[in-house]
């Protein structure tokens, strides 16, 4: 919150990392890819899994509202 006198300003990003030297977070795909390989798994973008998750999820009859909410999407509305 803002002092009296002071106006708000929102940060310059809302998750960063403390490590990078422009303060961003790194590229997901390359630890995602990183664990992929270790595991030795098939080649499943995180896009493919998001979207397996919200099929899941929707077949497990879970409220599409709180699917939607859990990767960051909006709720589609009929």
């Amino acid at each position: 919150m803002a002092a009296r006198g002071e106006t708000w300003e929102p940060p310059e990003r809302v998750f960063a990392s403390s490590r990078a030297e422009d303060s961003r977070l790194a590229e997901p795909r390359i630890a995602h890819n990183k664990i992929l390989y270790a595991a030795n798994l098939t080649h499943v973008s995180l896009h493919g899994l998001r979207r397996s998750f919200g099929t899941l999820s929707e077949e497990g009859e879970c409220p599409v509202g709180v699917v939607a909410q859990i990767p960051g999407a909006k709720a589609e509305r009929d």
